[in-house]
C-alpha cells in the first residue's frame, strides 16, 4: 500500500492482502513487513511476511498481537543527523522504558557499517511487553574515531501491540555534551522517571569447576512490569569459584519482585556455571529478594536450555533446599584468629542444619575479618540458635569469635548471633560387623529424623580409630528435640583405603525421653549401593513394642555345653528359632572362634525376621570330625526387639545315639503356639541357555501370620536343571505361586544379585501378573502338532495380548498336557481366550482339549473346553469361551484393532527387531502383542499397517513400544503409531520421533507413549506436533518436482508463523503418490482450532513439467487427535492458477472454493460452515469376483439422507492394497454434517489408467455409534467419470435394523420422494444450513470488586442462543476489564436468538491474567431485549477452562423466531426454476465477477448508464431447519443490517438495473 494513500475508515486492522502481478523481469519480491499508519486511531499495524512472493500470488498477512507468553517483537528505527561529522563508530546501547517495565540494555548492531551520517538504521530485538513507550535512554562508549554522534531521532514500535513512539533529539552524544541522553515520546520534554538502581548479588558455588567464563543475563519480573534482559558485566573477573559478584542496573520501578530468568551463554572454555543463589535489593522497596539457585547453567548436548534458569523470589513457607548466608565477624583483638577447623550447626523450630564445616579454601578467621559462606539445607523454619565449634587444631588454635549473622533465602530475614567471647554433646553407638573387611576409614555422617523435626547430616567422630571390624562406637551429638526417632540415613564419603563397610546395626539413645532406638542394617555400605542407606532404616524402640512386618532384628544367642568329659564338639552346628510369627529357617553358627568347648559359653548374633516371643527351637548337628558327640546344657537368646531373654534348657548329649536333631522349648515347658506344617515347594527353573545351577539353593516364605527363616532346599537330585516357585500349603489347600523370571547371580563379586525376594503372583519389580497356562492335547490319533501356537487371554477388564506358547521341548503330544507361564496385566475375570495355530510343520493339524488358564495373583481359574481339531477345514484360529460364561456377552467385550507405524525418513531408522505393543485405555488394559503381518516391516519412511484382536479397552490412553533387536543396526526410530478402534470408528495417535533402542537408561528398549491430545502428551512436549498429507492424482504429467507451500490458519492466526514447505527429503509429489510430511512448532505459533483457513501453493519454477495436479490434502492435529481432509482435482499451473484456498468464511456462505472440505473433527462445529459434528462410519467395499474386477482408480461415493445432504468420500490413497479381485476393503471416516437415515449412494472412478475399469458387488455403510447399517448393491461395473452427475444411483436397503441414535429425522421417512428428488436434481446438493442474518449487540462486561478482580489478558465470549451460537474476542488496546469497571461494547454479529448461556474464557497473557468476573448484560438492539448471566467467580486462562453460565431475561420481550420467506409459502409466488437455476440467481447481481460485459456495453448504451451499486443485496440460501426450503434475506454492507423484507432502496435498484439489462439486450 502506498504512503498517504486515501481509504475508507475500517477501525482497528486486522488483515491486510498483497496482491502481485508477474509482469517486467525478475518480478519475484522479497517483503519483509508492512507498516500501516491509521491516523484516526493514530495507531501502527505491523504485518510480518519475511517471504518471498513469486510470479502472480497473493498473500494475506495478519496484524501482529501480543502472545500468550507476553514476549514481543520490537522494531527500532534510528535516523544520524545530516551534518559533517554526525555519523560515530561507537558501540551504542539503548534501553526503552514503558509502563509495564524496560526492555534492559539493548546493544544496537546490525553487523553492517550503522549510524552513517543521514543513515537510517533498522534493529530488532524481542523482549516483553512493556505497554505504551514513555521514553528511551541512549548512550555509547565513546571509543573509535570520531566517537562523537549526532542523533536526529529514535522511532520504536512494538510489532505485535502496534504501540509506537517517536524520540527527537537532534543534539550531540559526546564528551562534552554528554554520552548519556533520555529522550521523552514525541519531543516532550524528558520529565522525571521512576527509575530505580537494582544492586544484584550474584553466588558462584563453592564446588569444583563452578566458575565461568560465559557472558551471563538476567531479566526480571515483579507486580509492575518487567525488566528486558540485560548483562552482568563490570569489567571484573565474575563469576569465578566461591565469589560474590555485585552489580548495579538502572531500571523501571517493577514493584514487588517475583521472579528473574538468569542465563549464559556458553561462551569461553568451561561454559558451565553451578549458581547458588542471586539476591536483589529494591530501594524502592527497601527489600532485598533472594533467588535460591543451587544448581548447574549448563549445556546438555545440543541443547542450550540447560543454559538458563527462572528462579522464583524466595517464600516463608517454601519448600525444598533453602540458603542460608553465614557471615562470621573475628573480633578486632590480638590473637584473635585462628586455624583451626571451624563447624556451625543452625537450628529452628523444624529441624536444624546438622553440623557443616565452614571454609571457603580462604585464610578464613583473621583478626578483625568478615568471612562469608553459604549452605544449603532443608528449610528449619524461623532461625533460632546456633552452635559453632572448633577443633582445637593447628597452631594458635584459641578464637576470639564477635557474631554470626545468618540469612535465609526463603524469606530473607537476617537474624544476628551476638558472642564476643574466646572459644578455647543425643549418644550414638554403632556397631560394625565381624565378617572380614567389615570396617572403614570413610568419614560417617548421620541424619536423624524424628515426628518432631529433624538432625541434618552430623559428621561421627571422637578422635578414636572408628569403625573397625567387630567394634562398637559411641557418640553424642547435640541437636535439636527431633521427638520420636523415626528412621536415620547413615552414610560415608568413601574415602581412604578399603572404603566398604559392613555395618551391624545402630542405636540412637534419646536423652530426654529416656528411650532406645534399635536400627538394623546388616548390609554393606559401599559404591554401587550410594554408599549409603538413604532410604532409611526403620527405628524399633526398647519400650517392648514391636510393629507387624518384615523387620530384621538381631538375636544375640548364647549356648552353653555341659561340663562333662568329651562335652564339646567339632561338628557344625545348626539353630531354627520358632515363635508365634514364624520361624528364622536354619542357621548356621558359627563366630570363627573354637566354638563349644567343654564347660564353654558360647555368643552369637543372628539376624532374622520377628518371629514374635520365641517359644522353641530346632537344634542339630552335622557329626562331623572327631568326638562329634555334644553334650548341651542350655540356650539364651536375647532378642534386640524386646530386649528380653528366653531361655531354652536341654542338659542332654546330641549325637547319633540320642539324637542328631532336638526341638526345645521354651522354660522346657513342651508346648508350642503354632502348629508345624509340611510344605511341598515345587522350583521351575527358566527355559533359557544357561539357566541351570548347581550351586546350593535357600528359601524363606512369608505369611500372614508369620514366616518361614532361610531353608535349603535339598533332596539328593539333580535339581534346578524351568520360571516360578509354587508352594501348597495342606493347612489351607491352596498353591500359592511366587514368579520371578530374572537371573539369581553375582555381578562384579556382588553376591546380593543371588538372593530375590518374591511377592505372591507378580514378578520382582513388574505390575504385571503371571499367567499359568495348561494346555491339554487331546488323546486320539494323529492328535499332536508340531505348529506353532499362540494364546490371548480375554477378561472383563481386557486381555492379555497374543503371546506364543513355546518352552523349546517337544509340546502338544498326543495326551500330554503342557504348562507355559506368561506376563501380562491383570485382566479382571477371565472370559474367554483365543487359540492361534499357524499350521506349519509336518502333520500341522492340531486336536486340542482343553485350556486352564490361572492368574497366580489372585489364583482365579478358568477352563476353555474345545475337543476338536484346529486345522485348514475348522480353521486355524478358535475363539474359545469359559465355562458358564455367555458368548454374546463376552463377545461384546472384543473388537478388532487396525495400527499403523510410520518409521522415520532417517539414516538407519528402520530395524529388523521384533516390535511388541500393549495399550491402556479407560476401560481396561490389552496386554503385549507382537506386531506381525508377514511383510518386512519397520523399514525406513515406509508406513505399516497390522491387524490385532483384542479386548475393547475404551478411550486408549497409553501405549508401551518394546524393540526387542536382532541383526545389524537394531535401533529403530519411528515417527509415531495410530490406531484405529473399528467397532468405533475412535482413532488414537502416539507420537515418539525419537530413537528406541538398548541404553543404560532404557535396557529393555521400551517406552511408554500418552495419546497425544492428552494432557499428560502435551506436558511432555515443548512443541505441538502436526501432519500434513498430500495425495498426487494418477494422471498423466500429475507429479511436479517444484516447491509446495502450504498455510494453516486459525484463531490464533498462522500455523508456525510463516508458509510451511512441504519437503521430506525425497522424491515428493509423483504421480500416484503419498506423501506424509511430519512438523512440530512451537507451543506459542500454534494456530489453534478449528482451522478456518488453507492456502496450498506450488511455487514457480522455470524447469519442465512443474505442473502439478493434486488429488486431495489431509491436515491432521496430532496434538488434539483433529483430523481435516479436502478434495482438490485441479491443475497447479498458469492457466489454472498457482494458488487454491478454502476458508470457513467461504464455506459459511455455500460459496464455491477450490478445495472442497470432506472431513473434519466434530470439534469443529458450526465454525467451518454447517452443523458440523458428523459420526463415523465405516464403508465395507466387497469387489466383485470377475476377471478384470479390480482397479487401480480412485473410488467416489456421495451418500445421500432424508434431509439431502450428502456425505462425500474418496477412497483410494492406498492403491496398491484396495479393490482387488474378490476383496474386501474397510475405511472408517467421519461424516462432515451429522447425517439422518441414508437413502442412496452414487457411486463412480475417476483417474482410472490402464486395467482402470471396477466391478463392485457391493457396499455396507454402518453408523457405528448405533450399528445401524445399509447394503448397496450394485454386481456390476461401476461408471467413470469426474462428478456424482456420471456416478451410478443406488437405492439404499437397510441391512441392521436398529435405531439411527442421537440424530434427527431417523428411520421411516419418506424414501421414495427423497429419492425422486435426488434422481430429479441429479445428484445436486445445497449448503448444509444458511447465515444467520447479523444483528446488533451491546455488550456490558462488569468486573468484579476483589483484589487483583482486573486483567491485561484477551477476553473472548460465546453467546449461546436458542438458534445459534456466535463467538467473539474483545479489543484489549485500551484499560479494560479493569476492578470494579463496567466496560461497554457494540458488535455486529449473527443472530442467535434468545440468549441462554454465555461462555467466557481468556488467553492467560500478561501478569495477573487471572480476572474476576461479576456478571454479563447482552442486549438485542433490535428487539431490545436485554439478557443476564451472572458469574461471579474466576476466569483463567485456556478455553477449555473457560465456565459457562445460564443468561436470563431481564428486560424487554422475547426475541421472536424469524419467520422464513420461501418461494411457495404463504403469499409468496412458487418457485418456477429448478434449484440448480435458483441458487446461481444472486449471480445476476451487479459487481458479480462470474457477469460480464463488454467495455462498450458497460459504458452505456443509448445514454442508458448501468446503475450505480446498491448498498443492500440479496442473499439466498437453504433454510437452518430444512435445507430443502430456500432462506431469502437483504444484507446492507454499509450499516451492517440484516432484514427478511425487501427495503424500498433495493427495489429501485432492482427496477432501474433491469431497464439498464433490457437496454442492453436490444
Amino acid at each position: 500500500m502506498c504512503s498517504g494513500s486515501r481509504l475508507w475508515t475500517w477501525g482497528g486492522l486486522v488483515k491486510v492482502v498483497v496482491r502481485k502481478d508477474a509482469a517486467g523481469l525478475g518480478g519475484d519480491w522479497h517483503l519483509q513487513s508492512i507498516d500501516v499508519f491509521h491516523p484516526a486511531l493514530q495507531k501502527h499495524f505491523f504485518f510480518m511476511c519475511n517471504d518471498w512472493l513469486n510470479g502472480a500470488c497473493e498473500r494475506t498477512l495478519e496484524a501482529g498481537h501480543v502472545p500468550a507468553n507476553g514476549m514481543c517483537t520490537y522494531r527500532i528505527t534510528v535516523t544520524t543527523s545530516d551534518i559533517r561529522g554526525a555519523g560515530t563508530d561507537a558501540d551504542v546501547v539503548m534501553t526503552l522504558y514503558g509502563s509495564k517495565g524496560d526492555s534492559g540494555e539493548r546493544k544496537l548492531d546490525s553487523s553492517k557499517n550503522d549510524f552513517e551520517r543521514a543513515q537510517v538504521d533498522v534493529f530488532f530485538f524481542t523482549g516483553p511487553d512493556i505497554g505504551p513507550l514513555l521514553s528511551l535512554r541512549i548512550v555509547h562508549n565513546n571509543r573509535g574515531f570520531g566517537a562523537a554522534w549526532h542523533l536526529a531521532q529514535v522511532e520504536a514500535l512494538n510489532t505485535n501491540s502496534g504501540e509506537q513512539a517517536l524520540f527527537l533529539c537532534h543534539q550531540w552524544i559526546d564528551k562534552e555534551h554528554g554520552l548519556s541522553v533520555l529522550l521523552s515520546a514525541d519531543g516532550k520534554e524528558a520529565g522525571p522517571m521512576a527509575l530505580v538502581d537494582y544492586t544484584i548479588c550474584t553466588f558462584t558455588s563453592d564446588i569444583r569447576g563452578a566458575g565461568t567464563d560465559a557472558n551471563v543475563f538476567i531479566e526480571m519480573h515483579g507486580d509492575k512490569g518487567s525488566m528486558g534482559e540485560t548483562r552482568l558485566d563490570n569489567a571484573h573477573n565474575n563469576f569465578e569459584r566461591n565469589m560474590k559478584d555485585v552489580f548495579t542496573i538502572q531500571a523501571s520501578d517493577l514493584g514487588e519482585l517475583q521472579t528473574i530468568v538468569i542465563r549464559h551463554d556458553n561462551s569461553g572454555i568451561g561454559g558451565a556455571w553451578h549458581l547458588q543463589q542471586v539476591e536483589v535489593t529494591s530501594p524502592a522497596t527497601s527489600k532485598t529478594y533472594f533467588f535460591s539457585c543451587n544448581d548447574w547453567l549448563q549445556k546438555v548436548g545440543a541443547d542450550l536450555s540447560g543454559c538458563r534458569r527462572e528462579l522464583t523470589a524466595g517464600s516463608p513457607g517454601m519448600l525444598g533446599p533453602v540458603s542460608y548466608k553465614v557471615l562470621v565477624y573475628t573480633s578486632d583483638l590480638r590473637g584473635a584468629g585462628t586455624d583451626s577447623g571451624v563447624f556451625l550447626t543452625l537450628y529452628g523450630p523444624l529441624g536444624d542444619t546438622g553440623e557443616r564445616k565452614i571454609d571457603n579454601s580462604k585464610n578464613n578467621f583473621e583478626r578483625n575479618q568478615v568471612d562469608t559462606f553459604m549452605l544449603t539445607s532443608d528449610n528449619i523454619g524461623d532461625l533460632q540458635e546456633a552452635k559453632i565449634r572448633s577443633d582445637g587444631s593447628g597452631l594458635g588454635a584459641s578464637w576470639h569469635l564477635g557474631k554470626i549473622e545468618v540469612t535465609c533465602s526463603s524469606d530473607g530475614q537476617m537474624v544476628t548471633f551476638p558472642f564476643s567471647n574466646w572459644i578455647d554433646q543425643l549418644d550414638n553407638k554403632l556397631k560394625s560387623s565381624r565378617i572380614r573387611g567389615a570396617g572403614t576409614d570413610a568419614n560417617v555422617t548421620i541424619d536423624i529424623r524424628g515426628d518432631k523435626a529433624f538432625i541434618g547430616a552430623s559428621k561421627l567422630d571422637n578422635k578414636h580409630n572408628n569403625f573397625e571390624r567387630g567394634m562398637k562406637d559411641e557418640f553424642e551429638i547435640t541437636g535439636t528435640d527431633v521427638g520420636e526417632v523415626q528412621h536415620i540415613t547413615i552414610a560415608h564419603d568413601n574415602a581412604g583405603v578399603g572404603a566398604a563397610w559392613h555395618l551391624s546395626q545402630v542405636e540412637v539413645y534419646h536423652t530426654g525421653l529416656q528411650k532406645s532406638y534399635v536400627f538394623p542394617c546388616n548390609d554393606w555400605l559401599q559404591v554401587g549401593q550410594c554408599c549409603g542407606r538413604r532410604g532409611g532404616l526403620q527405628a524399633d524402640p526398647d519400650d517392648g513394642s514391636r510393629g507387624s512386618g518384615r523387620r530384621a532384628d538381631l538375636i544375640p544367642c548364647y549356648c552353653q555345653d555341659l561340663g562333662l568329659q568329651g562335652a564339646g564338639t567339632d561338628s557344625d552346628v545348626f539353630i531354627t528359632i520358632c515363635g508365634p510369627k514364624g520361624d528364622t529357617g536354619e542357621r548356621k553358627i558359627d563366630n570363627s572362634k573354637n566354638n563349644f568347648e567343654r564347660n564353654q559359653i558360647d555368643t552369637f548374633i543372628l539376624t532374622g525376621n520377628d518371629v514374635g516371643d520365641p517359644d522353641r527351637i530346632h537344634i542339630r548337628s552335622s557329626n562331623t570330625g572327631l568326638g562329634a558327640a555334644w553334650a548341651l546344657e542350655k540356650v539364651d537368646i536375647i532378642s534386640s526387639a524386646t530386649n528380653q531373654t528366653y531361655t531354652f534348657p536341654f542338659g542332654r548329649w546330641v549325637d547319633a545315639k540320642n539324637g542328631l536333631a532336638h526341638t526345645i522349648f521354651l522354660d522346657g515347658v513342651l508346648a508350642a503356639s503354632t502348629d508345624e506344617v509340611d510344605y511341598r515347594i515345587a522350583v521351575y527353573t527358566s527355559d533359557v541357555r544357561g539357566a541351570g545351577t548347581d550351586a546350593n539353593v535357600f528359601i524363606e516364605m512369608f505369611g500372614d501370620q508369620g514366616s518361614v527363616g532361610e531353608q535349603p532346599l535339598d533332596n539328593a537330585q539333580n535339581n534346578f536343571e524351568r520360571n516360578q516357585v509354587e508352594i501348597f500349603n495342606p493347612a489351607t489347600q491352596k498353591t500359592y505361586l511366587f514368579p520371578c523370571d530374572a537371573w539369581l547371580q553375582a555381578v562384579k563379586g556382588d553376591v546380593s544379585g543371588c538372593r530375590k525376594e518374591l511377592v505372591q503372583g507378580v514378578a520382582d519389580g513388574q505390575k504385571l501378573c503371571s499367567y499359568k497356562v495348561e494346555v491339554k492335547t487331546s488323546d486320539c490319533r494323529g492328535a499332536g502338532s508340531d505348529a506353532n501356537v499362540k494364546l490371548t487371554a480375554f477378561g472383563t477388564l481386557g486381555d492379555t495380548g497374543s503371546h506364543a506358547l513355546d518352552s523349546h521341548i517337544n509340546n502338544f503330544e498326543r495326551n500330554t498336557l503342557d504348562t507355559f507361564f506368561i506376563s501380562a496385566p491383570d485382566v479382571g475375570l477371565l472370559e474367554s481366550c483365543r487359540v492361534d495355530c499357524d499350521g506349519s510343520g509336518f502333520g500341522a493339524a492340531w486336536h486340542l482339549a482343553f485350556v486352564t488358564v490361572t492368574n497366580t495373583v489372585t489364583a482365579a481359574t478358568a477352563t476353555f473346553h474345545y475337543g476338536d481339531w484346529l486345522d485348514g477345514t475348522k480353521g486355524w484360529a478358535q475363539t474359545l469361551y469359559a465355562d458358564g460364561v455367555s458368548r454374546d456377552v463376552a463377545a461384546l467385550h472384543q473388537t478388532e484393532y487396525e495400527v499403523s507405524v510410520s518409521t522415520s525418513d532417517l539414516r538407519g531408522a528402520g530395524t529388523d527387531g521384533d516390535v511388541f505393543l500393549s495399550f491402556a485405555g479407560d476401560a481396561g488394559v490389552m496386554g503385549e502383542t507382537k506386531l506381525e503381518n508377514h511383510h518386512s516391516n519397520f523399514q525406513r519412511n515406509t508406513r505399516d499397517v497390522f491387524t490385532m484382536m483384542g479386548s475393547d479397552v475404551g478411550l486408549l490412553q497409553q501405549a508401551t513400544v518394546r524393540l526387542v533387536e536382532h541383526g545389524l543396526g537394531p535401533a529403530w526410530h519411528f515417527t509415531e503409531m495410530e490406531v484405529l478402534n473399528k467397532k468405533t470408528g475412535s482413532r488414537a495417535r502416539f507420537v515418539h520421533n525419537a530413537w528406541l533402542q538398548t541404553t543404560k537408561e532404557n535396557p529393555t528398549a521400551a517406552v511408554t507413549l500418552h495419546e497425544a491430545s492428552s494432557e499428560a502428551a502435551k506436558a511432555a512436549s515443548s512443541k505441538v506436533p502436526w501432519k500434513v498429507v498430500t495425495v498426487t492424482s494418477d494422471i498423466w504429467g500429475a507429479g511436479t518436482d517444484a516447491d509446495v507451500h502450504v498455510q494453516v490458519w486459525g484463531p490464533n492466526g498462522m500455523l508456525g508463523g510463516s508458509e510451511i514447505n512441504l519437503n521430506s527429503s525425497k522424491n515428493d509429489f509423483e504421480r500416484g503418490q503419498t506423501d506424509t510430511f511430519f512438523l512440530e512448532f512451537p507451543k506459542e505459533s500454534d494456530c489453534g482450532i478449528p482451522i478456518t483457513k488453507l492456502v496450498v501453493e506450488r511455487m514457480g519454477s522455470l524447469m519442465p513439467g512443474s505442473d502439478w495436479h493434486l488429488a486431495t490434502i489431509e491436515v491432521v492435529d496430532v496434538g488434539r487427535g483433529h483430523s481435516y481432509k479436502w478434495r482438490c482435482g485441479q491443475w497447479f499451473d498458469g492457466k489454472h492458477g498457482l494458488k487454491k484456498e478454502w476458508t470457513a468464511e467461504a464455506a459459511r456462505s455455500g460459496a464455491v472454493q477450490d478445495l472442497v472440505l470432506l472431513e473434519a473433527p466434530s470439534a469443529a462445529g458450526t465454525d467451518l460452515g454447517g452443523p458440523m459434528g458428523g459420526d463415523p462410519y465405516c464403508i465395507a467395499i466387497q469387489t466383485a469376483d470377475k476377471l478384470g474386477a479390480g482397479t487401480n482408480a480412485t473410488v467416489c461415493i456421495h451418500f445421500l439422507d432424508q434431509r439431502g445432504q450428502v456425505f462425500e468420500v474418496m477412497l483410494g490413497e492406498h492403491k496398491a492394497t484396495m479393490f482387488g479381485r474378490h476383496q474386501k476393503n474397510e475405511f472408517f471416516i467421519t461424516s462432515l454434517h451429522k447425517m439422518a437415515e441414508i437413502l442412496s449412494c452414487r457411486v463412480w472412478i475417476q483417474e482410472a489408467g490402464v486395467m482402470g475399469a471396477w466391478c463392485l458387488d457391493n457396499i455396507l455403510l454402518t453408523h457405528l455409534p448405533s450399528q445401524r447399517s445399509w447394503a448397496f448393491t450394485l454386481q456390476g461395473w461401476a461408471p467413470k467419470g469426474h462428478s456424482a452427475a456420471d456416478g451410478k444411483l443406488l437405492a439404499a436397503v437397510v441391512a441392521n435394523d436398529v435405531e439411527l441414535e442421537g440424530v434427527v429425522g431417523g428411520a421411516g421417512s419418506d424414501t421414495q420422494t427423497a429419492l425422486d428428488q435426488d434422481r430429479a436434481r441429479d445428484q445436486h446438493s445445497l449448503p448444509a444450513a444458511a447465515v444467520n442474518p447479523l444483528v446488533g449487540y451491546e455488550i456490558v462486561v462488569f468486573t468484579g470488586t476483589k483484589f487483583g478482580a482486573g486483567t491485561d489478558a484477551m477476553i473472548s465470549m460465546q453467546i449461546i442462543g436458542d438458534a445459534a451460537s456466535s463467538s467473539y474476542v474483545f479489543d484489549q488496546a485500551k484499560a479494560l476489564f479493569e476492578r470494579h469497571g463496567a466496560d461497554r461494547f457494540r458488535v455486529t454479529l449473527p443472530d442467535v436468538g434468545n440468549v441462554v448461556a454465555v461462555r467466557v474464557w481468556t488467553d492467560g497473557s500478561g501478569f495477573g491474567s487471572d480476572w474476576y468476573l461479576d456478571k454479563v448484560s447482552i442486549e438485542n438492539l433490535g428487539t431490545l431485549s436485554r439478557f443476564e448471566a451472572s458469574f461471579a467467580c474466576w476466569v483463567k486462562g485456556d478455553e477449555d477452562r473457560g465456565p459457562t453460565r445460564p443468561a436470563a431475561l431481564t428486560q424487554g420481550p422475547p426475541v421472536p423466531t424469524p419467520i422464513l420467506v420461501v418461494p411457495g409459502g404463504p403469499g409468496v409466488s412458487g418457485q418456477v426454476l429448478d434449484v440448480n437455476q435458483f441458487v446461481q440467481l444472486p449471480a445476476m447481481q451487479a459487481g458479480d465477477p462470474r457477469f460480464r460485459l463488454s467495455r462498450e456495453l458497460a459504458a452505456g448504451v443509448g445514454g442508458l448508464q448501468e446503475p450505480p451499486p446498491c448498498a443492500w443485496q440479496r442473499h439466498r440460501l437453504p433454510g437452518r431447519e430444512d435445507p430443502a426450503r430456500v432462506v431469502t434475506y437483504f444484507y446492507n454492507q454499509d450499516t451492517q443490517q440484516s432484514v427478511y423484507e425487501e427495503p424500498a432502496e433495493f427495489a429501485e435498484w432492482e427496477a432501474a438495473q433491469d431497464r439498464w439489462l433490457a437496454n442492453v439486450m436490444r
